[in-house]
């Protein structure tokens, strides 16, 4: 496995990849028939979460070891792309 640091590829996939997360959060809130404003504002505070929680915006603890997870995408060819560390969507639209 190839493991390369490409800001540019990384943030085009992770913005992808998150706009696909809030949209699967917004249709189950759809499906549970919530209503729009409390769709709305719960597809984006769950969605930030989720984002933050993924990409080492948050740390946590487990056997005694400090912990932040990093996002990174695994391309068929099996290169591992990653952003050199943490980051943070540029844009987290409900749209």
């Amino acid at each position: 496995m190839l493991l390369t640091k490409d800001g540019g590829r990384f943030m085009t996939w992770q913005q992808e990849f998150i706009a696909t997360v809030m949209a699967d959060i917004k249709a189950n809130l759809i499906s549970a028939e919530a209503p729009e404003d409390v769709v709305r504002d719960l597809t984006e505070r769950i969605g930030f979460s989720v984002a933050c929680s993924i990409d080492g915006c948050s740390s946590f603890e487990a056997d005694g070891v400090k912990l932040s997870p990093i996002l990174c995408f695994l391309t068929k060819e099996g290169e591992l792309v990653h952003a050199g560390g943490n980051s943070l969507p540029m844009s987290m639209s409900t749209e």
